[in-house]
């Protein structure tokens, strides 16, 4: 079986649905920062595309991490992924609500089935409010609850990199290290989302905003012209090895995503990112700007 394309537009998706397509699953794989008080949750419940199914970031993770956002034990993700229809032969299509950026946590999503050896999952260009500008259908209600299937992860190790593997990447220089953050929380002239913790960059690394391999105009993902001058204005080669970061492992997805739409060779993520990074790594090999718990209040 042939992969599916990485990203596919709302035309493409209704065209399959309507047509009775039996091997897609679309999954709406919205999450919110604490910041902007909103309920992924509720807000499936209220609008989602007919047939969606959940997918819930905050339940598909390493439950036993303390970290926000780890990657499951592949068992975790079969179970998961198995409750929700999806087999080894679906094509998956993953998509968020996001309209502030043209989209947000999906690329997580992605990166999972990718990293865990799903062959067939596309990303919903502009996610549901693009479905809606082009009348694609929605429904409301209880969340679907589809016929489990049987489900088998082939987890690929060498796409995530550990604490250890980081501190050892300083040493060796093995690879480009990319943090898929504003320029603000990298620079740590502008706080994290979580106020406990301060922003800054590790040692080393670039910043490549995922914002920018969106065009914030239509909120849709570049072309792969733009998303190869996105990497080469920010001097990311990703003809050389490379890994992504972010805050907690969600946006660095982008970058790991854009790569692979351009055929450029795999991006690894990061999944502690700079959470774990700023709490473990020697105060030589981070730098802190601003903690927004210590910032004056409006």
């Amino acid at each position: 079986m042939t992969d599916e394309p990485c990203i596919v537009d709302a035309a493409w998706l209704k065209e399959k649905i309507e047509a009775g397509a039996k091997n897609i699953v679309v999954a709406d794989g919205t999450w919110h920062l604490p910041v902007w008080k909103r309920n992924a949750e509720e807000e499936h419940k209220s609008c989602r595309i007919k047939g969606a199914v959940r997918f819930d970031l905050t339940k598909i993770k390493d439950t036993s991490n303390p970290l926000p956002f780890m990657m499951p034990p592949p068992e975790h993700f079969e179970d998961c992924v198995g409750k929700l229809g999806i087999s080894n032969d679906s094509h998956v299509v993953v998509y968020d609500n996001n309209s502030l950026f043209g989209g947000f946590s999906a690329a997580r999503v992605w990166f999972m089935f990718h990293a865990m050896g799903h062959k067939n999952v596309s990303m919903l260009n502009g996610g549901l409010p693009e479905w809606n500008k082009n009348g694609g259908q929605t429904e409301s209600g209880p969340p679907n609850q589809p016929e489990p299937v049987s489900y088998k992860a082939t987890f690929k190790p060498e796409l995530t990199r550990s604490f250890d593997n980081m501190m050892d990447n300083l040493k060796n220089k093995k690879e480009a290290v990319v943090d898929g953050r504003s320029s603000g929380r990298y620079n740590g002239t502008a706080p994290e989302p979580n106020p406990t913790v301060p922003s800054g960059h590790m040692i080393g690394s670039c910043s490549l905003p995922f914002t920018e391999l969106l065009d914030q105009g239509t909120k849709l993902l570049k072309s792969q012209e733009g998303m190869k001058e996105a990497f080469a204005q920010r001097g990311v080669d990703l003809s050389q090895p490379s890994v992504c970061m972010c805050g907690s492992g969600l946006t660095a997805c982008w970058i790991s995503f854009a790569a692979h739409c351009c055929g450029l060779p795999p991006v690894a993520l990061y999944d502690g990112s700079w959470f774990e990074w700023q709490k473990k790594a020697p105060e030589d090999l981070k730098t802190k700007g601003v903690k927004g718990e210590d910032l004056p209040k409006n």
